[in-house]
């Protein structure tokens, strides 16, 4: 089994990733965004043989995704590279990627379209090599991390979803037992906290992060998302009608724990 890099492959898709202008446009007026180069990594990733996705944050601002599917079983991997650039003042020849004794040079070669290049070589080598993975391989190139974010905070919302799957089940399953089964002394209901916690904080979390991000920028927002779980849990106390006992505080208290390591940051 061969699992060499391809260098010739991720130099030049990083020749191609330099030469694309994906400029910051909350940090330069004249910025391009980030919808020309997600295309691009998009159909790379596609070639590649990914399942690969594209979704917009805001219009032009676009993030890039590809998985690797794996057998199942194992836990997932991203490899999470952002795709936009800070602006180009004082550069003579921005986007040329010009190789100069063993060096690449160009806007944003360093931060960090060479590392964006190696991690579509990575998936690369596996793809190439018929390698399958317990769990799935995922890259994601996402915009706008010079400034607010957005699309690791679109990221965020949209495997919260998924990852909350078992626990709305959960959730679920506690309505539908309402008292008698218990598990090593947690009633369903308490389990229920647990799991509408974890819901309604990731749900909590993700909102006002996105909003913060847009009206007062990325530092504020992560202080507001980290507050969410301590409103979450009680919530979803008072929504289970659940009383306050020791096993419900204990459940709480592993509820804020929990969705606070999820989403805080």
């Amino acid at each position: 089994m061969d699992l060499t890099p391809d260098r010739m492959f991720i130099t030049s898709t990083l020749v191609d990733l330099v030469r694309i202008n994906s400029i910051n446009p909350r940090i330069a007026p004249d910025g391009a965004g980030e919808a020309e180069i997600a295309a691009y990594v998009a159909r790379t990733l596609a070639w590649l043989g990914l399942d690969q996705t594209t979704f917009e944050s805001q219009p032009g601002r676009v993030t890039a995704m590809g998985t690797l599917r794996g057998t199942g079983g194992g836990g997932s991997l991203m490899l999470n590279g952002h795709a936009d650039t800070v602006g180009i003042e004082g550069m003579t020849d921005p986007f040329s990627a010009q190789i100069r004794d063993g060096r690449l040079y160009g806007r944003g070669a360093h931060d960090m379209k060479g590392s964006l290049a190696a991690c579509i070589g990575a998936a690369k080598i596996l793809a190439d090599a018929g390698v399958r993975l317990r769990g799935d391989l995922v890259i994601a190139a996402v915009a706008d991390e010079e400034y607010g974010s957005l699309g690791t905070a679109d990221l965020i919302v949209s495997n919260s979803l998924r990852l909350t799957a078992a626990a709305l089940v959960l959730t679920l399953m506690a309505f539908r037992q309402p008292g008698g089964l218990k598990l090593r002394g947690f009633g369903w209901k308490t389990l229920g906290v647990i799991a509408l916690s974890g819901v309604i904080g990731t749900a909590l979390g993700s909102a006002l992060y996105l909003t913060a991000v847009t009206y007062a920028g990325a530092g504020k927002a992560s202080a507001l998302q980290t507050v969410a779980p301590f409103f979450a849990a009680p919530l979803a106390l008072i929504f289970l009608k659940e009383r306050i006992n020791r096993a419900t505080l204990i459940g709480t208290a592993l509820s804020v724990v929990g969705v606070w390591l999820l989403i805080g940051f």
